[in-house]
C-alpha cells in the first residue's frame, strides 16, 4: 500500500503578465447596467495615481466588489476609499482591466523614532494572502522595510504557485511561518536565520 505525504504550504495560484499600477488613494468605484438587458455589466475603478492624477479603468466584477466593500443594517462601509488614509494599492492590469489590487501601508517607516511603538519590537512581514487570485494584504511591516522591498516581495509572490516555511523568495525574503493564509517573511536587512515553523 502506498501512502502520499500530504503538502505542508500554502498553495496559490501565478500572477504572470500583469502591469503593476501603483495607487496612492482609492475612490468609491462605479458600474454600467447593459442598456439592452443583456446583462453585460460594466464594472469601473476609479483611483489616484503616484503622481496624483485621478484615473478610470475597467475591472472586474471581483475587483468591484473589494472596492465597493460591505454595507448594510448595523454594518459600516468597508470600501477601499475608506482605507485610503492608511493604505497604498499596487493594482494588476490585464488586457486594460484592473484584475486584482494588493493592499500597502500607506507609511514605510526608517526609524523607530518615527513609528509607532507597536511596530518597535516587530521582526517580520505580515501578509494575508487570497490563494484564488494572488492577491496580497499587508497587515504588519516591521521599521526600516521600503515600499520598494515590499513591492518586490509581492513580485516574488508572484511568480511562485506554492510556499512553504523555510522557502526563501528571491534569494532574499525568508519564510518563517504560516498560519493558514497569513505568512511571517523576514525582510531581507534581517537575514535567514532563525527557527521555521509551520503552524497549524
Amino acid at each position: 500500500m502506498t501512502t502520499t505525504t500530504p503538502e505542508v504550504g500554502l498553495r496559490k495560484v501565478k500572477r504572470i503578465g500583469t502591469k503593476k499600477i501603483y495607487a496612492v488613494r482609492v475612490l468609491p468605484p462605479d458600474f454600467k447596467m447593459d442598456e439592452e438587458g443583456g446583462g453585460d455589466t460594466q464594472f469601473f475603478f476609479y483611483y489616484v495615481s503616484r503622481n496624483y492624477k485621478p484615473v478610470s479603468s475597467e475591472c472586474t466584477k471581483h475587483v468591484w466588489k473589494r472596492a465597493e466593500g460591505q454595507a448594510g443594517p448595523g454594518v459600516v462601509r468597508n470600501g477601499f476609499d475608506t482605507l485610503s488614509s492608511s493604505r497604498d494599492f499596487l493594482l494588476h492590469e490585464k488586457d486594460g482591466k484592473i484584475i486584482a489590487v494588493d493592499i500597502l501601508p500607506s507609511n514605510a517607516y526608517t526609524s523607530k523614532t518615527s513609528a509607532p511603538a507597536a511596530l518597535h519590537d516587530l521582526q517580520h512581514i505580515e501578509v494575508v494572502i487570497n490563494v484564488s487570485t494572488g492577491e496580497v494584504e499587508f497587515v504588519a511591516v516591521p521599521v526600516g522595510v521600503s515600499k520598494q522591498q515590499l513591492q518586490q516581495l509581492i513580485g516574488e509572490l508572484d511568480k511562485v504557485d506554492m510556499i512553504q516555511a523555510g522557502d526563501t523568495l528571491g534569494g532574499a525574503f525568508y519564510v518563517h511561518e504560516l498560519q493558514g493564509n497569513r505568512v511571517k517573511i523576514s525582510p531581507p536587512s534581517r537575514g535567514s536565520a532563525g527557527r521555521v515553523t509551520q503552524m497549524d
